[in-house]
């Protein structure tokens, strides 16, 4: 039977594009899912403390007469009613039903939120609410909140069953095109296939692997970087909540270390999300060209190879002058890559050489129409007979499992071919010292 493209390649590929594309839209659903129910699973959690901790300043008031407890319950009530409101508002379950409206779960907040209110405008003890109506009222708080919580996991399942039904199409279809297209024409791209490879530059396709296995290598160094980054952090919010949890336990939990211990974990978070930005935004980059601001890219290499430093007791010493901009129009990414290959040649060096005091300078200066940055370290330096061989491709002094000779290499090449610049290597007192000169213009 004769192949087509328009009776077996079109149908086929339209077919994986639909599963695709409704592989797109179901991810994108489902993380707009998953996001809703974590606010809502937040605030319905949140509206279970604020209840607790408005009473806890009601009899607060009556016992100290406090007059910032009166305007804090305040505040707290304004809260709980506007997430009343939400939660009652949002697509329920019809159990969540029941027990908002039949049984009257939002009626008995608003009840709860008035009464309290009606203690705000004229605070005497009679005006308390009654502790039989707010064990009842905490029960189904309790009750709401792991309603919603099995709510997301009806959800969280259901997209999870269609992802996996699309990914069974999509190996289906892929099984598919391996039966009834690449198998029967599997002679003809053998011979496309040799033609080509008789065509191709082997310098070119020499380089295309160096770029290659420098990107693999630097992407799981950077997926190693995140986690060394992220693991104080981690340890630190854990160690936080534990200590609160055996606080509260042994009854000696006060407000004052509560809202502490909880500013350390915001701020541990706030630490955790900046650090997977900068990653992020590294990865994502495009290849283009763009202005930038120097010291920003060489500070954000400094930030992801944090972890490269403190894990190996390295002493970053960083002289660059953030007070003076230099602006350079560069395709992005790749200076940010020579820095990293340079960075992490040294790393090695003071390992290999077992330096007990390690570190790596860097410093940045202008030179007429030129950026000029140095990095050195105090690794000893590059043996004389290896010198003018440092940046020859597959050249490495390191043992075959832990380097390849490329990184150097790959980064003279850009700096040299991409950016039409210069990268330089000398012995400095200390050690090895490479010099990057850019031109501005």
């Amino acid at each position: 039977m004769k192949i087509t493209l328009t009776n077996r390649y079109i149908p086929a590929i339209l077919i994986l594009a639909v599963l695709a594309i409704g592989n797109f839209f179901i991810n994108d659903y489902g993380l707009n899912i998953l996001d809703k129910h974590g606010e809502i699973i937040n605030k319905s959690g949140r509206q279970r403390m604020i209840s607790q901790k408005a009473l806890l300043l009601v009899h607060m008031y009556i016992n100290h007469e406090k007059q910032d407890a009166l305007v804090e319950l305040k505040q707290l009530l304004d809260t709980m009613k506007e997430t009343n409101n939400f939660l009652a508002s949002t697509k329920l379950t019809p159990e969540l039903k029941q027990l908002y409206f039949t049984n009257n779960l939002k009626k008995d907040i608003d009840n709860f939120i008035q009464h309290l209110y009606n203690f705000i405008n004229n605070p005497v003890k009679q005006n308390n609410y009654p502790y039989e109506k707010v064990s009842k009222l905490l029960i189904k708080l309790n009750k709401a909140v792991k309603l919603h919580e099995k709510h997301y996991e009806q959800d969280l399942n259901f997209i999870k069953n269609m992802e996996f039904i699309l990914l069974f199409g999509i190996l289906f279809m892929l099984a598919l095109l391996v039966i009834f297209i690449f198998l029967p024409t599997k002679k003809a791209i053998e011979s496309k296939i040799k033609e080509i490879q008789k065509q191709q530059d082997q310098i070119k396709q020499k380089d295309l692997d160096i770029l290659s296995q420098v990107k693999n290598a630097q992407m799981g160094e950077m997926i190693g970087n995140i986690a060394h980054q992220w693991r104080q952090p981690l340890s630190a919010i854990s160690t936080a909540v534990t200590g609160m949890i055996v606080q509260k336990e042994c009854e000696i939990l006060d407000d004052d270390i509560f809202f502490k211990t909880c500013n350390n974990v915001n701020k541990q978070a706030q630490y955790l999300s900046s650090t997977i930005n900068i990653f992020r935004d590294y990865i994502k980059e495009q290849k283009e060209l763009k202005t930038v601001i120097l010291q920003d890219r060489l500070n954000n290499v400094l930030k992801m190879k944090e972890a490269t430093f403190t894990n190996n007791y390295i002493k970053l010493i960083n002289n660059i002058n953030n007070t003076e901009p230099i602006e350079i129009t560069m395709i992005i990414g790749e200076l940010d890559q020579v820095i990293i290959n340079i960075i992490n040649n040294a790393k090695d060096i003071l390992e290999q050489n077992n330096i007990e005091k390690k570190w790596i300078k860097i410093d940045l200066a202008q030179d007429n129409n030129c950026a000029i940055i140095t990095i050195e370290d105090n690794g000893g330096g590059v043996p004389k007979e290896i010198l003018p061989k440092i940046f020859d491709p597959y050249f490495t002094t390191k043992h075959q499992s832990q380097g390849t000779g490329l990184g150097l290499h790959m980064s003279k090449d850009i700096i040299e071919k991409s950016l039409k610049g210069s990268l330089k290597v000398k012995n400095s007192k200390y050690g090895a010292m490479f010099i990057i000169k850019l031109p501005l213009g």
